[in-house]
């Protein structure tokens, strides 16, 4: 299943830690300096500041064939399961 930014949400999901400088956290620079497709990173989560105000730490969201890609390339400080959080049992209404 593929969600409107192009995404499988069936895939499990991978947050990948990165150090940037602040002027390259934006997706078009994150995606080139990684050599992937600018659809290849979840536009909705896009690119997250971790450690403000003097820190140069990012995160993004990639589907876990990427995220794969991606373990030890240069400028990627970790890559960290993300799955999706769901309620156990039986909703009540």
């Amino acid at each position: 299943m593929t969600s409107p930014t192009g995404r499988n949400k069936a895939m499990a999901q991978y947050l990948i830690k990165l150090q940037l400088n602040p002027a390259e956290a934006n997706l078009a620079t994150v995606s080139r300096k990684l050599n992937i497709g600018e659809n290849e990173i979840d536009r909705d989560y896009g690119v997250v500041h971790l450690n403000p105000p003097d820190g140069n730490l990012y995160a993004i969201r990639v589907d876990e064939a990427v995220g794969m890609k991606l373990q030890g390339r240069e400028g990627v400080k970790g890559l960290y399961s993300d799955p999706k959080i769901e309620g156990y049992g039986p909703t009540s209404t």
